[in-house]
């Protein structure tokens, strides 16, 4: 096959600048604006190169990639799960590949929506966790709009790992831990403070593990759903690990989406009080359930019109993929370019929405 002829994606002229090692999202959308050929490419030091995707037209190559894929394009991707749960979370490098299983898992077993919407599942659950920290209020008072959102904590972390596998005081854990996480994703080594962090998390699996949380009857839908990604066998210090990641990743989208939710809602009266009269009509549902259908327009559409908002201005998220061997993309100008093995492909949802 001939080599081809195609050029390489643009360049940005960011340069790594301690502390700064990674191009924040408001300079990605910038440098998208201002080269507009919906592909561009940052080079790390001529060690590392990150090319970042915004043309819509070739998005299914990213949701689609390797084993999935339909596309040329996407065959020539794959997914960067592997280093992303070492690099990022520190999970053991030996349960790393079975990433992707421990999320399908999660999924199947805990996080879609037919199985959250069960009686005594993953909504019911968390409701329980919220309603119990609303019920301790005083009558009147002020509050840090940042503590009302960790009122999710507790019930979000029991319906995932269980009863009892999370103590109230691994907020601060997860707090340490996201700090550590910040500083990997920029490309900082991890730290004494990033480890022990991370070290205090691991052990707290580790020992709900050795108490057996993850067997029986009363073993939660997600870690059951999570573990089910390993090979038997595994043993516990690595099951332990391979939960770090999932420990992270409910309270760093959950705190954030429910602040700004908050934030924006409680700020304008009028948005307010429509959220407001559509609980009132809905009554709360029969016992204090109120099932959400996704596909129903009339289902709290004002309410969930508001999340949907904040998804997308406030939760910021990358997408990563490897690219397996050199692939030619034709952007929706009509120019191909040429992006080599090697590089990374990120689509980021900041840059989109």
């Amino acid at each position: 096959m001939a080599a081809s002829k195609s050029p390489l994606p643009p360049v940005s002229d960011w340069e790594m600048n301690p502390p700064e090692m990674f191009p924040m999202y408001p300079r990605m959308k910038e440098d998208a604006d201002k080269l507009g050929t919906g592909l561009h490419t940052y080079n790390f030091m001529n060690t590392k190169r990150i090319t970042l995707l915004t043309d819509t037209k070739l998005y299914d190559m990213i949701f689609s990639p390797g084993e999935y894929a339909s596309t040329e394009a996407g065959k020539s991707i794959r997914m960067d799960m592997d280093r992303v749960a070492h690099q990022y979370f520190n999970v053991h490098r030996d349960v790393c590949p079975h990433t992707r299983a421990g999320l399908d898992g999660l999924r199947t077993h805990a996080m879609n929506p037919k199985v959250c919407g069960m009686a005594d599942g993953l909504n019911d659950i968390v409701g329980a966790g919220i309603k119990n920290r609303m019920d301790a209020l005083p009558d009147s008072g002020e509050m840090d709009l940042l503590k009302v959102a960790e009122f999710t904590f507790s019930g979000v972390n029991e319906a995932i790992f269980g009863k009892g596998v999370v103590p109230p005081d691994a907020e601060q854990f997860f707090y340490d831990y996201d700090k550590g996480v910040e500083q990997a994703t920029l490309g900082l080594p991890k730290s004494k403070e990033y480890m022990a962090a991370y070290n205090k998390v691991e052990s707290m699996f580790l020992e709900a593990l050795k108490r057996g949380a993850h067997k029986g009857p009363d073993a939660a839908r997600g870690i059951v759903g999570r573990l089910s990604g390993l090979p038997e066998g595994t043993d516990l210090q690595q099951m332990a690990s391979f939960l770090c990641s999932i420990f992270w990743a409910p309270q760093a989208n959950t705190l954030p989406m429910t602040f700004w939710t908050l934030a924006y809602v409680l700020g304008n009266p009028e948005w307010a009080a429509r959220v407001r009269a559509e609980a009132d009509r809905s009554s709360l549902g029969e016992g204090g359930r109120y099932e959400v259908d996704p596909e129903d327009d009339s289902c709290l559409p004002f309410t969930r019109a508001c999340m949907s908002e904040v998804l997308r201005m406030y939760i910021a998220n990358i997408t990563i993929r490897k690219v397996d061997k050199d692939i030619d993309l034709e952007m929706s100008s009509g120019t191909t370019y040429k992006v080599p093995k090697g590089d990374s492909i990120f689509l980021t949802s900041y840059t989109t929405h």
